[in-house]
């Protein structure tokens, strides 16, 4: 991590990070890896501020790493899957007020198996978009509304054909369009500060 304040009006920071985790199965000889890589900045240019970030990585899990979940890996073969991010939030101070607002996504990829797999659709993105207004009424206590649009899709599940022999679903290579589900919030609360 690397912090320098150029002027008084003018602050920066970068950080980078890694992670690698062996795994072992037990009473097995499979062995695996879980690993990424994160990078992110703050900027500060007088009342203006912008954050960044990314990561990537394997087996990382949508919301914890080595998260115990079929969008982390694929329950049949317990292979890993990949994933990447993308985090963006930024804010005007003016006063005792503030402005913000932010967008971010992760992106979970399919594995070829997961293109024959009858029984189930595949995470493949989470995306959030937010917007603020905070206004400090004192030293201690904030005033805020702030608004929420989070969205999941998913790849959809594999496309399949019945075999007229045994009436049994065949994978037929493609995908079914996938499904969504969007949930939007608005909240209004105050915060005190200690």
């Amino acid at each position: 991590m690397y912090e320098r304040r150029v002027t008084p009006a003018f602050l920066f920071k970068l950080q980078f990070e890694g992670m690698y985790q062996y795994m072992g199965q037990i009473a097995s000889d499979r062995h695996d890896s879980v690993y990424g890589l994160a990078g992110g900045g703050r900027f500060e240019i007088g009342p203006f501020r912008l954050g960044l970030s990314a990561f990537y990585g394997r087996g990382l899990g949508t919301y914890v790493a080595l998260q115990n979940a079929s969008s982390t890996f694929n329950g049949g073969s317990r292979n890993l899957r990949y994933f990447t991010g993308l985090y963006a939030q930024t804010a005007v101070v003016f006063g005792r007020e503030q402005v913000s607002a932010g967008i971010g996504r992760v992106k979970d990829d399919l594995l070829p198996e997961d293109r024959t797999d009858l029984s189930t659709s595949n995470l493949k993105y989470q995306t959030g978009i937010s917007g603020a207004f905070y206004h400090r009424l004192s030293e201690n206590l904030v005033l805020g509304i702030d608004y929420f649009y989070f969205r999941t899709d998913w790849w959809g599940g594999a496309a399949f054909s019945i075999d007229p022999t045994t009436m049994a679903p065949v994978a037929s290579g493609g995908l079914l369009p996938g499904e969504k589900q969007v949930v939007q919030l608005v909240n209004v609360g105050a915060t005190f500060y200690w």
